[in-house]
């Protein structure tokens, strides 16, 4: 009764029960196209996360580059030598500087004016700082050594030979008196250079001459010896033929070789050939002959042993030299 009562206060058609909604289902279509654009918009988010990373790694190594690039410019910038110092005129100008500092007269006056000479090299403020109280000094021979380049500093390094003279004594002959000793050394001297000319600018000094042997490297040696020469006979035949090439080397000039040689040489008479001896071997159809030839001096009897390296061609049964090296390394 209650029920239908309350069914009359509500609208026509209306019930108590809450009408069920309806699921709705998205069409596949829109759900897929969802997800490819959050896959694209996490593609595009990840190259830009990784273009960005790149960006900056490439930044940092071009700055690691610049910085490398200027270190070995401001190296090979102080390890440039100054073109003045190169210059012909740097000769003449320590030609007359070395004699002047090395010799050191015996008497005071002599000594007065070396003193005042080399003021005209020495850079402003810069004096000489030799005495001699006893003996003199005298300059035997002189050689330029090198320039190198020392705290920012050119120096120019001369190799002089001297004598270190001690005076007699009073009432002593002076000639059979005087102790002479003969020193060798490298003359280091400060210079600076301009285009208006040059200036010693830092105290003289001497150091021990270096040795300019080394024991790194080892004697060149044939790249040969351990392949099989040709046969005998062709030997024989091609030891023949060199008995009368380096009789005509020895004695002709280049211009007369021309007929036997590719680039042709000679002695031109220098020397007189004495004998030959040869390692033959196949070249791919020429052959490759190793010599150890004997040539002596014209006027004196002195012999020297020279290493020759020839490539030759045969053509209508004559020798012919493709190329020719002086060493036993090969071709």
């Amino acid at each position: 009764m209650f029920l239908k009562k309350m069914k009359s206060w509500l609208p026509e058609g209306k019930t108590l029960l809450k009408a069920r909604k309806e699921r709705r289902r998205l069409p596949k279509a829109r759900v897929a196209g969802k997800k490819t654009r959050l896959f694209v918009w996490i593609c595009i988010g990840l190259m830009g996360f990784s273009g960005t990373f790149a960006y900056l790694k490439a930044m940092r190594i071009d700055g690691e580059v610049i910085r490398q690039e200027k270190y070995i410019q401001e190296l090979n910038g102080k390890q440039q030598t100054d073109p003045n110092l190169l210059s012909p005129r740097l000769t003449v100008f320590l030609d007359r500087f070395v004699p002047l500092y090395i010799n050191i007269p015996a008497e005071q006056a002599g000594q007065e004016k070396r003193s005042k000479e080399l003021t005209k090299y020495y850079a402003q403020g810069l004096k000489d700082a030799v005495e001699a109280t006893a003996g003199y000094r005298e300059l035997k021979e002189k050689r330029f050594w090198d320039v190198i380049q020392n705290d920012g500093r050119s120096i120019v390094q001369y190799k002089v030979t001297y004598l270190n003279v001690s005076k007699a004594g009073e009432g002593e002959e002076t000639a059979a008196e005087e102790k002479k000793e003969e020193v060798s050394a490298i003359l280091n001297i400060p210079v600076r250079a301009s285009s208006s000319g040059y200036a010693v600018v830092e105290q003289v000094y001497m150091t021990a001459i270096p040795t300019l042997h080394t024991s790194e490297f080892a004697a060149v040696k044939s790249e040969w010896e351990n392949k099989e020469q040709v046969k005998a006979d062709v030997k024989t035949d091609v030891e023949k033929w060199l008995q009368e090439f380096f009789r005509k080397y020895a004695s002709s000039s280049s211009k007369d070789m021309a007929y036997m040689m590719d680039t042709p040489e000679g002695l031109d008479g220098l020397k007189e050939f004495k004998e030959v001896k040869a390692r033959v071997y196949d070249s791919e159809g020429k052959w490759l002959v190793q010599t150890e030839v004997v040539f002596k001096e014209k006027t004196v009897n002195i012999e020297t042993t020279e290493h020759v390296t020839l490539l030759l061609d045969k053509k209508e049964d004559k020798y012919h030299v493709k190329d020719m090296k002086h060493t036993i390394g090969g071709l």
